[in-house]
C-alpha cells in the first residue's frame, strides 16, 4: 500500500488532533473533477480511524445541501468539498476547522466558503489551516493568490467605508485578512510537512 504524500500525512495528523477535541472539519479542494482527489481521501482517511464524507454537487443539489450535510453531521469528522459549493446560503455551524488544501484562486467564493462555517450563531473559535506546497507550481501560485487577497480587501473595505457594502461585504474583509495570514509555504520533498499555519477566528 502507497505511502501517504506529505500533505496528506499532515492532514491525517490534523484531522485527529480535531477530532479529539471534538472538532469537525470542513476540508476545501477545488480540483474535485480534474482529479480524483476526494475519491483517494475518503478511504484514505478512514484508513486511519476519520470518518469522512464527500459532498457531490452531482448528486446533492444546491438547495438540499445544508439538509443532507446536518443529517450526516453526527456521523462525520470531515466534509471534503468544493469551496464554491457551499460558499451561499447555508450554515456549517458543526464544523469549527477550515482546511484548505490547495491552492484556490478565486479568493472570494474561499471567503464566502469559510464565512459558512464562521457565523455569529457559532458557539465555537473556528480555525483556518492551509497546507501548501513550496518548490513547484502551487507553491509559487501564493505569491499570486495574495496579491488577489490585498486586491479583493482593498475593493471591499473602499465598499465597506464608502456605506455601499453591507455586513456579508465587512465579514469577508476580515476573513481576508485572516486568509492571507493563513498562508504557509511546506517543503514536498520532506517527509514531514513543517510549519502548517494556523489562524483561529474569535
Amino acid at each position: 500500500t502507497r505511502q501517504p504524500l506529505p500533505k496528506e500525512a499532515k492532514l491525517i495528523e490534523i484531522a485527529q488532533a480535531e477530532r479529539a477535541r471534538s472538532r469537525k472539519i470542513v476540508l476545501l479542494i477545488e480540483q474535485t473533477t480534474t482529479r480524483p482527489l476526494p475519491q483517494r481521501l475518503v478511504p484514505l482517511l478512514k484508513k486511519h480511524g476519520i470518518r469522512a464524507v464527500y459532498l457531490d454537487t452531482s448528486r446533492v443539489q444546491a438547495g438540499n445541501r445544508e439538509e443532507w450535510i446536518e443529517k450526516q453531521a453526527h456521523q462525520m469528522d470531515v466534509l471534503i468539498t468544493h469551496p464554491k459549493a457551499v460558499e451561499t446560503g447555508l450554515d456549517l455551524l458543526s464544523f469549527q476547522t477550515v482546511v484548505v488544501y490547495e491552492a484556490i484562486y478565486k479568493v472570494i467564493s474561499l471567503a464566502q466558503a469559510i464565512a459558512r462555517v464562521w457565523r455569529l450563531r457559532q458557539r465555537r473559535s473556528v480555525k483556518v489551516i492551509s497546507l501548501i506546497y513550496e518548490g513547484n507550481l502551487e507553491g509559487a501560485a501564493w505569491p499570486v493568490i495574495a496579491r488577489k487577497i490585498s486586491w479583493a480587501k482593498s475593493v471591499y473595505g473602499n465598499f465597506v467605508q464608502s456605506g455601499l457594502g453591507d455586513a456579508g461585504l465587512d465579514e469577508n474583509l476580515d476573513l481576508l485578512s485572516a486568509l492571507k495570514d493563513a498562508i504557509t509555504t511546506t517543503s514536498q520533498t520532506d517527509s514531514n510537512i513543517q510549519g502548517a499555519s494556523e489562524r483561529t477566528l474569535a
